[in-house]
């Protein structure tokens, strides 16, 4: 985490993502390799902004790799 980075919310997340909320949630609560990094602070689901710019980063990379 960088002195920089900010804590984001599920709406923050879900925006910045552009992806629905239930999805995100759906990928968390599956696990594995694609899920996102949230966490649960109290009873509201979190990530660091930098964590979630990585999970974006690695999931265009595979997508890349099987695409050929």
């Amino acid at each position: 985490m960088a002195a920089d980075d900010r804590l984001m919310l599920m709406p923050e997340i879900a925006e910045y993502t552009r992806r629905p909320e239930s999805t995100l949630r759906y990928l968390r609560h599956r696990g594995g390799p694609d899920a996102p990094p949230l966490w649960k602070q109290g009873r509201r689901l979190v990530a660091w902004q930098s964590e979630i710019d990585t999970w974006l980063d690695r999931l265009r990379a595979a997508d890349r790799r099987a695409s050929g």
